[in-house]
Order: C-alpha cells, then sequence, then structure tokens
C-alpha cells in the first residue's frame, strides 16, 4: 500500500484519514448486477439520458436506483448533479465479431486470443472457406476455452461480414479476441475486432464493491441494488472494515424486520454493532426508497443536516402499526411514513424519544457519523497540504507547535462550524509542552499528543409543548 496523507498526518476524530475528497462526500455509488460496460467497473452520470445512452432503460434496477436518486429536491432547493454506477458482475460469455475490409477469395487466417490473467494465444489456420465447426475446432483447441460458437455472417468465414464468436469458459473470465492475422488471405489487407460482450465471471457483492473501488474509490455513499438479507450483510461488513470510511445505506423490505424476530437484517446488523449501515425498511416495491433517502439529503451534505423529516418524492409510505414501529425502533432500522402529508423518515414516534430514526445499526446518529468521515479527511489534507507541505520546514519549537494550533482551528471553524457541525465558540486546541516533550519522539520528528475538543450540535427531532390557559 502506498503512503497516504493520513499516514503522515494521522487524525482520529471522535463524536458522543479517509481518501475521500471533499466532491466524494456529495457523490453516491449505485451497485448493481450489469451487463453493461465493457472497459470499466465504474461510471459517472449526470442523468437518466446519460444511462439510457449505455443501454440501461426503465425496469433496469440502476436506472430505477437512479431515477429515484434524481427526483428529489433538498430542503436547500437542490438536486444530485452526478453520481456514479458501479458493475456486479453477471455470468456471461464473451461474443466478439471479426470483420474483413473485403471478400478473401483464397487463403487462411488465424485468431489470437487472450483469456484475462492468462498469455494469448493464436489459432491454428483457419481456411477462409472453412465451416463454422471447424472454426470452433480450432478455437478450442487453446487452453481454458471449453466451448465456442461461431456464427458465419455471410457465404464464408472470409467474407467481408466475417464471423461472431461466442466463448465459453467456466470462469467466465473474459475472453478477447486480440487480433487478427490476415497476412495469407487473398483480396483482404486487414481486419476489425468489434467485442460486443465481455466474459464476465460472477462475482459476490463484497468482491465487486472491492474492485469498484480499486478503480474509482471518490464516493462516499454506497447503495447496493439489492434488498437480499446476505448481501445486505456482506456488504455491511465490507464497509465496516474500510479504512477510507463510507457509509452505506441499504433497503429492505423484508417483512420480518417488523416481527419478533431475530433473524432478520435489522436484528442482525444490530447485533454486529455496525456504525456505517443505516438500513431503511420499506414496503414499496416500486421505488428505492434508499436511494430517494440519498437523493433528497446529499445535496444538503449529510454532515451537518438531520436526516430525518426530508420529504421523499415517488416513495409510497407505509402504514404500520404501532407494535410494528416498535420492533423497527428497537432493531434500529429506518422507515418511511407520511406525517401532515409529507413522506418522511420520522426521527420519533409515539413513546419514543427523538432518537428513533436517521440512525445506524448501532443506533448512533448517521449525521455524526459522516461528520467524524469529514472533518478527519479535511483535518489531515488541510495540514498536510498548508503545513508539511507548503512550508518549506514546520519547525519543531513553539512557533511550528502554534502554527499547527493555528491551522487545527481554522480548519475546526471552516469547516465544522460554518458546516453545523461543531458548536461556535466551543473548540479547544491543547499542543504539549515543550519543555517536557518525549526526547525520542522529537528525535524522530514526530509531533503527538495533539487535543483538540468542542461540542457537536445535535439535531431537535422530538418537541414537547405544554400550553397553560386561564380564565
Amino acid at each position: 500500500m502506498s503512503t497516504r496523507i493520513r499516514d503522515i498526518v494521522p487524525v482520529s476524530l471522535t463524536i458522543g484519514g479517509t481518501t475521500v475528497t471533499q466532491q466524494g462526500f456529495g457523490t453516491a455509488l449505485i451497485l448493481a448486477e450489469l451487463d453493461k460496460f465493457v472497459d470499466t467497473r465504474v461510471k459517472t452520470y449526470t442523468s437518466l439520458s446519460g444511462m439510457a445512452a449505455d443501454g440501461f432503460d426503465i425496469g433496469d434496477d440502476a436506472y430505477d436506483m437512479a431515477s429515484d436518486l434524481l427526483s428529489q429536491v433538498s430542503k436547500d432547493g437542490r438536486t444530485i448533479s452526478r453520481f456514479k454506477v458501479g458493475r456486479k458482475n453477471v455470468d456471461q460469455n464473451a461474443i466478439s465479431t471479426v470483420t474483413f475490409d473485403a471478400d478473401a477469395t483464397a487463403g487462411t487466417f488465424t485468431l489470437t486470443l487472450l483469456k484475462d490473467g492468462s498469455t494469448a494465444e493464436e489459432t491454428g489456420t483457419i481456411a477462409y472457406d472453412a465451416s463454422a465447426e471447424t472454426v470452433e475446432t480450432a478455437i478450442e483447441a487453446l487452453s481454458d476455452v471449453t466451448a465456442a460458437t461461431v456464427t458465419i455472417n455471410d457465404t464464408n468465414p472470409g467474407d467481408a461480414d466475417g464471423i461472431t464468436v461466442e466463448i465459453t469458459d467456466p470462469e467466465n473470465t473474459g475472453f478477447t479476441i486480440t487480433s487478427v492475422d490476415v497476412s495469407s488471405l487473398t483480396g483482404v489487407d486487414s481486419s476489425t475486432v468489434t467485442l460486443d460482450q465481455p466474459g464476465l465471471s460472477v462475482d459476490t457483492w463484497a468482491e465487486a464493491y472491492a474492485a469498484c473501488k480499486a478503480e474509482d474509490n471518490d464516493f462516499y455513499v454506497l447503495l447496493p441494488a439489492t434488498t437480499t438479507k446476505a448481501d445486505i450483510i456482506a456488504l455491511a461488513a465490507a464497509v465496516e472494515a474500510d479504512d477510507t470510511s463510507r457509509a452505506h445505506f441499504p433497503l429492505t423490505r423484508d417483512s420480518d424486520v417488523i416481527t419478533s424476530a431475530s433473524d432478520d437484517v435489522g436484528s442482525e446488523l444490530q447485533d454486529l454493532s455496525y456504525k456505517r449501515t443505516l438500513t431503511i425498511y420499506s414496503e414499496d416495491t416500486d421505488s428505492w426508497a434508499n436511494a430517494a433517502a440519498i437523493g433528497a439529503t446529499l445535496p444538503d451534505n449529510l454532515y451537518g443536516i438531520n436526516f430525518c423529516y426530508y420529504p421523499l418524492v415517488g416513495v409510497i409510505a407505509d402504514t404500520l402499526t404501532d407494535s410494528e414501529i416498535g420492533y423497527l425502533t428497537s432493531k434500529n432500522v429506518n422507515r418511511v411514513e407520511n406525517i401532515g402529508g409529507s413522506t418522511v423518515i420520522p426521527g420519533t414516534a409515539a413513546g419514543e424519544s427523538g432518537d428513533a430514526g436517521g440512525v445506524v445499526a448501532d443506533g448512533t446518529f448517521i449525521d455524526f457519523i459522516v461528520a467524524k468521515d469529514f472533518l478527519e479527511a479535511r483535518l489531515s489534507e488541510q495540514i498536510y497540504q498548508n503545513l508539511i507541505l507548503g512550508l518549506k520546514k514546520l519547525p519543531f519549537t513553539n512557533d511550528g507547535l502554534s502554527a499547527v494550533e493555528a491551522e487545527i482551528y481554522r480548519v475546526l471553524r471552516v469547516y465544522g462550524v460554518d458546516n453545523a457541525i461543531i458548536e461556535d465558540g466551543s473548540i479547544n486546541v491543547t499542543m504539549p509542552d515543550l519543555d517536557t516533550y518525549d526526547t525520542t519522539k522529537k528525535a524522530n520528528r514526530w509531533l503527538d499528543d495533539v487535543v483538540a475538543d468542542g461540542s457537536a450540535q445535535g439535531a431537535i427531532s422530538k418537541i414537547s409543548i405544554q400550553v397553560n390557559l386561564t380564565v
């Protein structure tokens, strides 16, 4: 693993190092099973039309989630401006088409195939007028090819329209035809290979998440296009173990969650005390309430708002009994209700305090989790850029410590107070005393024991009012 900013300026922040940029904190990744994207795992979109151009349509989970995401308007009147879609592989064969610049009149050609992670191999010679079965035999003679299905697109394989090749391999790890040798074909000077469909090996949700991060890790919110308990728990475990800090917002429609069951997804996540998974229960099978909730809240910055009471468009609210609401709140599962004519995720219920919504599996408020990640990232980033990288030398003197102290104050004011994370006037930074500082650490150029305190700015989710009128 390469050296990161957080290795140079490690920050540990608690409320009651991440590689995600400030823009990334406002970016959601929809992770879905896809047969799209030939050359990438993750694509960035700004509209549904962009997805449609890539072959997505209504009824595709990723498209429907994006539609719910983009349909929302935040309390500040903002909408999602960009989002990402990540691919979880489905099991599919590789399909390629080979065409030529003219019809061959004689001679032979060869195909060079490459399987992911292997060495390229060349077939034996294939006659311009061979049968489909003969071409299949030549391809199947190569390593790892279980079966090949060849379609001749005109009369002969060597005609201009060429052939279409579908390759089956038990792992479907991806075959591509990398080149065609046409030097022995009469009347042909060149060929073109088109990858019609990549060969994909089905992977788990956790493997897909890891593969997407490896390609593009600049996102903060994970929206999985699955409501299956095992998938949600596997992704929750992956996010929990992720040292680059993200938040996971799954949707469940499992009716066991609103009962006394103890083996449902809400109960199991709670038992695991996960801090990075906020589960939403919804019975609406025509919408993705988790995507809608993120579409409404993310533009206003999750770290500085109350996640609850944002109106959701296009989501049908559930009608729940007091008992069912009790089970949801006891399992730290968020719900969707219509209150006062608005469909929202409420922050309380009858007989509950104000901590019955906007919470992750262990009961922590999601805004505190995001605020912690955001401030840690900004502190590491700003101190590194402005002091470690920006100065010719940050001296190990009282002047140097004063510069560090001032920068911490500045960052916590600009990114904490101004973003409604920290109460104004509550910041206190304590620097070590150089006269008694550990000489070994000083010799190793390591400034330690820097402590900053402040008060987190909470939110109100329930108001009790008593009015007395006298006559």
